[in-house]
């Protein structure tokens, strides 16, 4: 068995995205909708880094596609091929976790006026013109505006071609070793009649960043308004049991914060003390109040 204890309550680490989703379980502030919005960002995100690490796997051998160019004169370009559509995977998850931050707001904000949940685009260009009503704090607005101006409507552009309509193609730049990507759908600059982009992993990333950065902001907001009451939490595992306690959902939450809910099953077992206890502050709280089970 193992006598390490498995520690899970470490709130000094969590994004703002971890601490909702760590609470939203015992908590009664969001219903359904809202929570399938949440899981909308977090799991298109999580296959977007799925994407990545396959992408990783055929990006070294781009250059046999190169080498079977100049051996044969031609190449079917099997690996480009393979990695543009890793690659236009990426694009598209990174949009539908936005297509969640959507949902996500009309299900907390629907009273405010101008939310809505048919159009991502809708969402920000609504901030940008100031078209809300009061009621959506500024933080996310001023978020949403931030998007908009810095890196949104390029990936919108991309993205719904890609969904819609044709899909473009990748070449490894023999010298530079950055990859281009080149899409003839759309319109490009008057140096090119197709939509380029020369390093287009700079650019995913940017994309990504970006879309992450928006997405704490929302989350953050959201952990704001969990009900200020103890709610139960797993602080960890401990020779095949469980140990939690109860904590009030506090923007500023620490390892120390909380009522031990666990001091009164197991301080009679010496062999399941628990071993955190003499750097645990919470231990010495112990909760007296009703538990959900």
């Amino acid at each position: 068995m193992n006598e390490k204890f498995l520690l899970q309550f470490t709130p000094e680490r969590w994004s703002p995205e971890q601490k909702f989703f760590q609470f939203v379980g015992v908590s009664k502030c969001f219903g359904p909708e809202a929570q399938k919005g949440a899981r909308t960002c977090s799991d298109h995100i999580g296959k977007f880094d799925i994407l990545v690490g396959l992408a990783n796997r055929i990006a070294p051998d781009l250059q046999k596609d190169h080498d079977e160019l100049d051996a044969n004169g031609h190449s079917k370009n099997r690996y480009h091929r393979e990695f543009t559509a890793m690659l236009e995977g990426m694009i598209s998850e990174i949009y539908s976790g936005l297509d969640g931050v959507r949902r996500l707001l009309f299900s907390v904000y629907r009273h405010v006026k101008g939310i809505q949940n048919h159009s991502t685009e809708a969402m920000f260009n609504r901030a940008t013109n100031a078209s809300y009503g009061e009621g959506l704090p500024q933080e996310i607005l001023d978020a949403l505006k931030d998007a908009n101006e810095a890196w949104f409507p390029r990936l919108r552009s991309l993205r719904t071609e890609i969904a819609h309509g044709e899909i473009g193609t990748c070449h490894l730049d023999r010298e530079t070793k950055k990859i281009r990507y080149m899409h003839s759908g759309i319109p490009g600059s008057e140096a090119h009649r197709a939509f380029i982009i020369d390093d287009v992993i700079s650019e995913i990333e940017i994309w990504r960043s970006g879309s992450v950065k928006l997405r704490d902001v929302v989350f953050k907001v959201m952990c704001g308004l969990f009900e200020q009451e103890p709610l139960f939490q797993m602080c960890g595992m401990y020779k095949a049991r469980w140990y939690g306690r109860f904590v009030v959902p506090s923007q500023k939450l620490s390892f120390d914060d909380g009522y031990c809910v666990s001091r009164k099953w197991f301080m009679n077992d010496t062999e399941l003390k628990c071993p955190l206890r003499s750097r645990c502050r919470a231990f010495e709280n112990e909760w007296d109040g009703p538990v959900p089970w």
